[in-house]
């Protein structure tokens, strides 16, 4: 018996789904948050952007999106590198009887290392340091490892027997 034909169109299946609330000034507005320091996260929480879930998908489905987010995110990171800077100039607290804070010094050190981690993380190659290139190098070739591991060498030893 023959199937019957569906009076849904390809056309009317298309328009189904949540409509894209994307648009370049969305993105722009998105993408100079991120630039001047705030996260995802935080954007997100306001009632007139979209969840967390639908920039990330952004990210990586919008092409136009994804460059607009590298660039901020390259601009945070040079942001980062003057509030490192500012961070280390400002001039701390004193206590009562004229010492430095040292609360206020842990404070500092901590908001430094935060950056530099962050820094770090998104471009190692530019703000990480030597120890963690020579870790990416060593684990980009996972086979010559484990055959360093196994024989003492990346390459094994083959005796002729002849």
């Amino acid at each position: 018996m023959p199937k019957p034909k569906r009076s849904v169109d390809v056309k009317e299946k298309a328009a189904r789904g949540r409509p894209s609330i994307y648009s370049s000034d969305l993105a722009d507005k998105i993408c100079m948050q991120i630039a001047f320091g705030n996260s995802v996260r935080k954007i997100c929480a306001a009632t007139d952007m979209p969840n967390e879930e639908t920039v990330y998908r952004w990210i990586l489905n919008n092409e136009e999106f994804s460059k607009k987010y590298r660039s901020a995110r390259e601009v945070q990171q040079e942001r980062h590198l003057d509030e490192i800077i500012e961070i280390a100039d400002e001039q701390l607290p004193l206590t009562a009887i004229g010492s430095t804070d040292t609360g206020a010094v842990q404070r500092a050190k901590l908001r430094i290392d935060t950056r530099k981690w962050a820094m770090a993380r998104l471009a190692p190659k530019r703000y990480g340091t030597q120890a963690d290139l020579g870790q990416n190098a060593q684990s980009e070739n996972a086979l010559a490892s484990l055959m360093r591991s196994i024989y003492g060498t990346s390459l094994p030893v083959v005796k002729d027997d002849t």
